[in-house]
Formats: structure tokens, C-alpha cells, sequence
């Protein structure tokens, strides 16, 4: 993204935070001096992977360092010197909102809070209120990198978790229950939370499975901001740094599993039951769909669908649209479908009696005809990037008119009008 395109999508931070500052609103100004947690955080399991990328960031106030908010790992730099790359806000690490001269700052990572690590500010950029911090791998204590390849998406009203430095050392790495987010957009993420406090500015904002989803900036009443983590990631890395080479070791956007999305593609397949099938019929019904999410309540899909009910094959193209709802690992997903299909088959043109019963004259038909479709497909998530999904719904596929309809007393015609249903997989990305 250009910083041109930066400035008109967060231009409009400056003067929002140049007000906040004025009134003591931001959330990384005045935290209090204190201890280091205790007992302190647990580093284990997803959590903890997640949590081992926060740091404590403090900042020199008339000559005394205050834990002024937290920061989060991106990376590191393989120039001459090795380096480890920490993003965060930049009124955290700059006395005022445009202030040309940043202060003194030194981080404290989580495995090892009591020893802080001298930090440099490598680049920051004013119209987003981001900075880099740079600091010598060598200081680092314990072992690193830690998992780095935790950036994720979200979709609105999921669950996310703002960590930082709440009012305090000796509450980092604190995890409350979660917030929500009430609205998304390409510069911003909104979510309601009474639990940003003075010292979560630069921290980040955690998904539900513990992966970067933004970085906390400003809090109102009731609710927060955070600058989605890819916009502050390609920012501060778009700028050389100076002695350091660049952010060769920042990982790129991991995309978010469905359907905890918002996803953009996917694509499924299934098996299809349409009808009964004659027992010397195999049962090769199936359906495959690529979808496409507009937004977070609102997806387009083409596809394939086979059926072979009775005495027919239905081979149909399919264009569609439906309504996307989620809800933890749980995805509805009602919609509608128009067809185009070759259908082919054979059907009673009128049959006679004969040796006591009645003996159809079956005619083989072939032709192309338009088709509508309504159903309901629901999606559980197995592993990641795999869901289970089953459908049920109805379609009605007719050929031409001129074609004869049914006229003896077999139940067979040149058309297709019932029920379906699937299981199948699903992936996306």
C-alpha cells in the first residue's frame, strides 16, 4: 500500500489524537510505575504462543523510565547486526502526537519482565501513529524467536482480546474476558470494551485463536480502536532502517481459517443425493462450488452439480448468491441459485397392455433447460482450513416445452423437482 493511500485512509488520526492528548485520554499516557507481574503470565498453549509476542514498553519521563505502553514482535533484521523488530504506537515512544523527537525507550519481554532491553526508534510515521523499535537480539534474554507467524483476520462481532500494560507493569500480559468488534474497516477496527486502560496503546489485539489481528491506539467511551496489524506492518517496514537492513524476517498475513473469516475464496466439494438410484446405478452425484465473501453476512458462488435421480442425469451450472452467518466454529449459510443444466434421460411416451400388466415404451430424451434452486448449508470447522459441510435444498430443472410430457402411467418425465442433499468438505483462504 502506498503512503499516499496510507494518508487518505488514517490522515484523519492526527488531529483525533492530538485531542485526546490534550485531555489525557490516549490510552498509553500515565501509566503508573509498579512490579513485574506476579505469579507471572503462563506462556503456554495457543495463549501463551500469542502472548509471547507482547512486550512492555517504557519511556523516559523527566529522567525516569514509566511503563508508557506495550508493543508487538513482528520480526527480525538480517543486516549487520541482528536485530529484533517490535511495533507500537507512536505517542508511546513521542512526548506528543507530532512531536519530532522521541524519547528514550527500553523493552521488557515476557519470559524475562525484571530485565528491560535498551530500544531504538528505527521509524515512525505520524498519520498512523506507528513506530518501529529496534533492539540487539543479542540483549534478548531467553530463548527467540518466539512463533512468529500469528497474524490473522477477524469478521465483525467475533470475539478479540486487547493485551498490553493496563495501568501498570505489574498487570502486562493480563488477559480479561473478550471484547467484540462492532466495525471494521481497511484503516480501523472499532470494538466495544471497558477494559483498555493507560498502557494498552501499542499492545496488541488478539483474536480467538491468539493470532495479531490489530494494534491498540486509542480508547473512547465504551470502546477502542486498533490499526489492523497488516496496515501497521507494511508502514513501519516500508522504511529502510538505517544500519539494519530490513524487515526480511516479518512474516505476511496469515489468512484466517473458515469460517472464522472474514474469508474472501473458498471451495468445496460433496457428495449429492438426489432421488433413489436403481440398485445397477452408482451413486457419482456431486456438487463443487468456489464461493466468494463480498462481506461479513454476504457471499457470491458458481459451481457444478451432478444429479442422477431415477431415470435421469442433470449436469448444471450454477451462479448464486446467500447469506453468510457465523458464530464460533458454527457457519449457516442460506442462499439461492439459478441453473442451467443438460438434462438426458428416458421417459413413458405411452406404453400398452400386454400378458396381464402394463409395458412402457420408454423414450431417451436429451436437452438443455434453466433451473432454480433454494437450500441451506451449514459448515463445522474440523481443522483448520477444513470444515465439514451438509446441504439441503430444493431444485426445479425443466427442459424446453416443446419436448412431450410424460403421457403413460410410469412416473418418469423430462424433468427434475425434489430434494437434495450433501455432505462434503470445504476449504479457504
Amino acid at each position: 500500500m502506498s503512503r499516499a493511500k496510507r494518508s487518505s485512509l488514517c490522515g484523519w488520526r492526527g488531529p483525533i489524537l492530538a485531542a485526546a492528548l490534550a485531555v489525557g485520554a490516549p490510552s498509553g499516557l500515565y501509566a503508573q510505575e509498579g512490579a513485574c507481574p506476579s505469579p507471572a503470565p503462563d506462556l503456554s498453549g495457543e495463549r501463551g504462543r500469542g502472548l509471547r509476542l507482547v512486550v512492555a514498553v517504557d519511556a523516559e519521563t523527566a529522567g525516569i523510565f514509566r511503563t508508557q505502553g506495550a508493543g508487538v514482535i513482528l520480526g527480525w533484521s538480517e543486516g549487520p547486526d541482528p536485530t529484533i523488530l517490535i511495533v507500537t504506537a507512536r505517542h508511546v515512544v513521542f512526548q506528543g502526537a507530532e512531536a519530532p523527537t522521541p524519547r528514550r525507550a527500553r523493552v521488557r519481554f515476557a519470559q524475562d519482565c525484571t530485565n528491560p532491553v535498551p530500544a531504538e526508534v528505527c521509524s515512525s510515521a505520524v498519520e498512523l501513529d506507528v513506530a518501529l523499535l529496534c533492539v540487539d537480539m543479542r540483549e534478548v534474554p531467553g530463548d527467540f524467536p518466539p512463533e512468529l507467524d500469528r497474524l490473522g483476520r477477524l469478521s465483525i462481532d467475533a470475539e478479540v482480546y486487547p493485551v498490553g500494560c493496563p495501568n501498570g507493569l505489574s498487570r502486562c500480559w493480563s488477559v480479561g474476558p473478550p471484547d467484540y468488534v462492532s466495525r471494521e474497516s481497511e484503516g480501523d477496527i472499532r470494538f466495544n470494551s471497558f477494559q483498555v486502560a493507560a498502557g494498552n496503546s501499542g499492545g496488541p489485539l488478539f483474536n480467538d485463536r491468539w493470532e495479531v489481528v490489530g494494534l491498540v491506539w486509542f480508547r473512547g467511551d465504551g470502546w477502542a480502536s486498533a490499526i489492523p496489524i497488516e496496515l501497521a506492518r507494511e508502514t513501519v517496514c516500508a522504511q529502510a532502517i538505517p544500519g539494519r537492513g530490513s524487515c526480511q524476517g516479518v512474516p505476511t498475513l496469515r489468512r484466517a481459517s473458515v469460517p472464522r473469516a472474514p474469508y474472501r475464496w473458498s471451495v468445496g466439494a460433496a457428495w449429492v443425493s438426489g432421488g433413489s438410484l436403481p440398485a445397477d446405478r452408482s451413486p457419482s452425484s456431486l456438487r463443487v462450488q468456489l464461493a466468494y465473501q463480498l462481506s461479513d453476512h454476504l457471499e457470491i458462488h458458481g459451481g457444478f452439480m451432478r444429479l442422477q435421480p431415477d431415470n435421469l442425469t442433470v449436469d448444471a451450472g450454477l451462479l448464486g448468491v446467500g447469506s453468510v452467518w457465523k458464530t464460533g466454529r458454527l457457519l449457516l449459510n442460506p442462499f439461492v441459485e439459478g441453473a442451467y443444466a443438460r438434462l438426458e434421460g428416458l421417459y413413458d411416451s405411452g406404453g400398452f397392455l400386454a400378458g396381464g400388466g402394463y409395458q412402457p415404451v420408454l423414450t431417451s430424451f436429451a436437452g438443455r433447460g434453466p433451473g432454480l434452486g433454494v437450500g441451506l448449508s451449514a459448515q463445522v470447522q474440523l481443522i483448520r482450513h477444513v470444515n465439514l459441510e451438509a446441504l439441503l435444498g430444493h431444485w426445479r430443472f425443466l427442459l424446453p416445452s416443446e419436448l412431450p410430457e410424460n403421457t403413460g402411467d410410469m412416473d418418469l418425465s423430462p424433468k427434475f423437482d425434489g430434494l437434495v442433499w450433501s455432505i462434503g468438505l470445504r476449504t479457504g483462504w
